[in-house]
């Protein structure tokens, strides 16, 4: 599946991208990750390496909208938990 074409599934507010392999990325949707930024609007970045993505989407958002981290390397599969902690974590602190 194509990258762009699974870019954005809202739920409660909260955007996400799907890419599997760097090669869904190429070429990385800059013009659409900044379409969504917008009042308020925040981002967490969730990879499974050292942050890699997280610096593209910054660069497509150019300081429009706030940009969270959550990333380790290792393989070690992040669980659906661990995520729900780490978002609640994030935009329950005020701005």
């Amino acid at each position: 599946m194509p990258f762009s074409s699974s870019i954005v599934t809202k739920s409660c507010d909260i955007f996400h991208l799907v890419s599997r392999k760097p090669t869904d990325s190429n070429p990385f949707p800059a013009k659409q990750i900044a379409a969504l930024a917008g009042k308020g609007r925040r981002f967490m970045v969730v990879e499974m390496n050292a942050g890699q993505m997280v610096e593209d989407v910054r660069l497509a958002l150019n300081g429009r909208a706030d940009v969270q981290f959550y990333g380790r390397p290792g393989g070690v599969v992040f669980t659906p938990e661990e995520l729900h902690v780490k978002i609640k974590a994030a935009y329950t602190k005020k701005k």
